[in-house]
């Protein structure tokens, strides 16, 4: 199964945007395979979306990268 993966590192004292992604993450339905490490199906909606939040983070000084790959 295909899917579009977000990894990010959001800096030490950047609460408000760790909540702000969090939030998004959530009401987008992604699921939490590690502590910054978010999964959805794999669509090209999903796939905008997580660039939109990857965006997001790094231009706030986070880290961030949209990874697409298969799922054994």
């Amino acid at each position: 199964m295909k899917r579009v993966i977000l990894c990010f590192d959001i800096p030490i004292g950047k609460n408000a945007l760790r909540i702000k992604i969090w939030r998004w993450l959530k009401k987008l339905g992604a699921e939490q395979k590690m502590r910054s490490y978010w999964v959805l199906p794999f669509s090209d909606k999903n796939l905008v979306d997580f660039k939109s939040i990857c965006k997001e983070i790094t231009k706030n000084g986070g880290e961030a990268e949209v990874i697409v790959g298969e799922v054994a």
